[in-house]
């Protein structure tokens, strides 16, 4: 599990932040519990930058990597969700 806090992550925002989970899915499946879609992905995050600031280019330098990072990390928690365990 991993947490982060960013400061004035976009523009008119004072702080946002991003928790990852991991591997949601398996977890819940382990103790039988249905998830909703909104936490299926294993990222959950709050004012951040989102594909759509970065595809507009609406952000400066420190804003586009933070909102790279975020959306690396949701791919990678949607790739891990979707592998089936071994």
């Amino acid at each position: 599990m991993a947490v982060k806090v960013y400061r004035d992550p976009i523009p008119g925002k004072p702080f946002g932040f991003m928790v990852q989970l991991g591997d949601v899915r398996r977890m819940a499946k382990a103790v039988h519990v249905e998830l909703t879609d909104d936490v299926a992905h294993g990222v959950v995050t709050h004012n951040l930058p989102t594909q759509q600031h970065v595809a507009s280019q609406q952000l400066d330098e420190r804003q586009l990597q933070i909102g790279l990072d975020v959306i690396d990390a949701i791919e990678a928690s949607l790739r891990l969700a979707g592998e089936s365990p071994a």
